[in-house]
């Protein structure tokens, strides 16, 4: 069902990235953008209280959703996503940072069997949905001035959260790439 609902998204962010007038089509995405990004909003809220709900099968799997509905929205709609980009970036930049400290903690405590286990490998998979969105936005920026945004506004951002994990994650946690499924 989920990749119906993406697909949906998907054909909407066409949609959305025809209306000429930009003020209209801001509305529009913010609008299309709603329903994920209040469930978004309700994760970051409770995250922020209790930062094990993170490690919760159901946060998780909410998280994974609303990142995918984001890339389907970004990749037919590109530049225009920025906006909605403008929105989430900085909660799923700290978001990204949270799951690099609670997979290093686990594999701290668990040992190096913890990095295959289950609970790793779904938190390694928001990861894996993070950089996939920011991957995509990145695809998608290929005007020059959208170009010149990334480098001085999102490209800084960017350093600490993903080449700081990088650099700080356990040798267990490093040696699998981000992007590893297995």
């Amino acid at each position: 069902m989920a990749v119906g609902v993406h697909a949906f998204y998907e054909a909407v962010g066409l949609m959305v990235g025809a209306e000429g007038d930009e003020r209209r089509r801001n509305e529009y995405l913010m609008r299309l953008m709603a329903p994920p990004n209040s469930i978004w909003a309700a994760l970051m809220q409770q995250a922020s209280a209790l930062p094990d709900v993170l490690k919760q099968p159901d946060a998780i799997k909410s998280i994974t959703h609303v990142l995918a509905t984001n890339v389907s929205v970004c990749s037919s709609l590109g530049p225009p996503y920025l906006h909605q980009m403008q929105q989430i970036a900085d909660s799923m930049l700290k978001l990204y940072s949270a799951y690099a400290d609670l997979i290093a903690a686990e594999i701290a405590s668990g040992g190096p069997h913890a990095a295959r286990s289950s609970g790793v490998k779904y938190m390694r998979g928001v990861k894996r949905s993070v950089l996939r969105l920011v991957e995509v936005f990145v695809d998608k920026c290929d005007t020059e001035a959208m170009e010149a945004l990334l480098a001085t506004q999102y490209v800084p951002l960017l350093l600490d959260p993903l080449l700081g994990d990088y650099a700080r994650s356990p040798p267990d946690a490093s040696r699998l790439s981000p992007l590893d499924t297995r």
